[in-house]
């Protein structure tokens, strides 16, 4: 059995419920538990270890999932596959795992043949599901996708899921958007107000606004008498995606596109090269 079949017959599982449209009021159940993005359609020509197979590898679903940074984000996962077991009547392995971890381990189950039915993992939005469409192993879920595709932003789809698959040379949707982050600057505002300053003082230019954090933080220093850190800083790593994301933001700023509107790769140009130093700098 492919996980693309397995796929289909969660599908239609869900929609042959009675309630299904008492359903649609949540429609966070819907998509998550329809968050196909791992299906193999070539196990036969994959290594198969057998060692990494259980009897019960096609009653159940496996769902592996991003670790939540609070016991409260895994308790709200657990009580929604539970209660989606109670009403289906499908059996769920529900396995959390760090999410640099993730994409890694789910890459190395992927090569013999025995990979998640469901995974859910921001990290591998960016490494591994382009690639996985790109090859034709990922299950495509447009089915999903379009009942509740008012619900969002066009830029979320184009930017999340809308990837290319060379095997059957066309774009679809692999994945179903569950969260959106953005990339944010925080500060506390009780500082500020401690030095008589407020959010209208803040320069709305790049190189102000962080000049502006500087100048504040000394007069917190002076008032104070003391030389307390107000930390001002930008995350510094080869691996970690906090540094990846970062400095999207800074390039942002500076008003550099890397990509064109048909997702050609500009660095070769010359200007854009230019603006990518600057950003450096």
């Amino acid at each position: 059995m492919t996980f693309k079949t397995k796929a289909n017959q969660i599908a239609k599982s869900f929609h042959n419920q009675p309630q299904y449209r008492h359903y649609r009021k949540y429609v966070l159940i819907v998509l998550t538990l329809s968050l196909i993005i791992i299906a193999c359609t070539n196990t036969s020509k994959l290594k198969l270890s057998s060692a990494t197979h259980s009897p019960t590898d096609n009653t159940v679903l496996k769902i592996w999932w991003d670790k939540g940074f609070t016991v409260d984000e895994d308790e709200a996962i657990q009580q929604l596959v539970s209660n989606w077991e109670k009403q289906t009547g499908n059996k769920v392995k529900l396995s959390f795992y760090i999410g640099d971890e993730l994409p890694q381990k789910a890459r190395r189950f992927i090569q013999v043949g025995n990979p998640p039915d469901i995974m859910m993992s921001s990290g591998a939005e960016r490494v591994l599901n382009p690639h996985l469409a790109w090859e034709g192993k990922l299950a495509d879920v447009t089915n999903v996708i379009e009942p509740v595709k008012n619900l969002y932003p066009e830029y979320a789809l184009q930017a999340v899921n809308y990837y290319y698959n060379n095997a059957a040379k066309k774009r679809s949707y692999y994945a179903v958007p569950i969260n959106q982050s953005t990339v944010h600057i925080f500060y506390w505002r009780d500082l500020l107000e401690q030095i008589g300053r407020s959010e209208r003082d803040i320069p709305k230019d790049w190189d102000g606004f962080w000049e502006f954090w500087k100048q504040v933080q000394k007069n917190l220093r002076a008032k104070h008498q003391k030389q307390d850190i107000y930390g001002l800083g930008f995350p510094f790593s080869t691996k970690a995606s906090d540094t990846y994301i970062f400095f999207e933001h800074i390039l942002e700023a500076y008003d550099v596109q890397i990509l064109d509107s048909k997702g050609k790769l500009l660095i070769d140009d010359q200007k854009v090269r230019q603006k990518i130093v600057q950003a450096l700098d």
